[in-house]
């Protein structure tokens, strides 16, 4: 059973909040559509498993897939963003699916509209369910701001400028340095300068 803080079972109408897991033995939840996969939730560790296997076709050419009695866990990969996915297979084609994605759903239904996915602790490898809960995306950007993961200003691979540099184009700006000189001198255009001086970007280090 799964069970909350304060000793009631979770119902799938909780939407947001964190789900903590109280059990001695791993919880198995079978994923809908996708017979022979299910997500298995252990106290540390959060599995994807299946029960497929490959077998030779009675005709002797080719293999197929069919379902067995033994579980294994998937192979968990890392997309370009750091999150963890697996590959399920049906109907001879293969679907990607987030693993953080896949426990909140399981766990309390479908996404909310607007509503994203946040890792409570920063660590996007981390899927248990006491780490994720459904948030909007001014909450995932304040996580990401507390965790040092935000990609905003000279986090940004694409950055062009520092807050250091940022500071120095606001003193010059100040003593009357024209901004579309500055802008052709620091390799950003003109709206990037007029914004600096108004304070609607690089307002404050993150």
């Amino acid at each position: 059973m799964l069970v909350v803080p304060n000793g009631r079972p979770m119902t799938k109408s909780a939407a947001k909040g964190p789900i903590m897991l109280t059990q001695d033995t791993p919880i198995y939840r079978d994923i809908p559509n996708f017979p022979g996969y299910r997500i298995a939730l252990f106290d540390d560790r959060v599995e994807v498993q299946t029960s497929m296997r490959c077998e030779r076709k009675k005709t002797g050419r080719g293999f197929s897939w069919a379902p067995s009695d033994h579980w294994r866990p998937l192979n968990h990969n890392i997309n370009n963003y750091g999150y963890h996915v697996v590959t399920l297979c049906r109907d001879k084609r293969t679907h990607c699916r987030l693993v953080h994605r896949l426990v909140l759903e399981m766990l309390v239904g479908p996404r909310p509209v607007e509503m994203q996915c946040r890792h409570l602790n920063g660590v996007r490898t981390d899927n248990r369910p006491s780490n994720l809960t459904w948030g909007t995306g001014k909450e995932n950007e304040r996580d990401k701001i507390a965790h040092g993961t935000s990609s905003h200003g000279e986090r940004n691979p694409s950055a062009k400028l520092t807050y250091s540099l940022v500071e120095t184009i606001k003193r010059r700006i100040d003593n009357g340095d024209v901004q579309a000189d500055l802008a052709r001198e620091y390799g950003v255009g003109n709206s990037t300068i007029s914004r600096i001086k108004h304070g609607k970007s690089w307002s404050k280090q993150v």
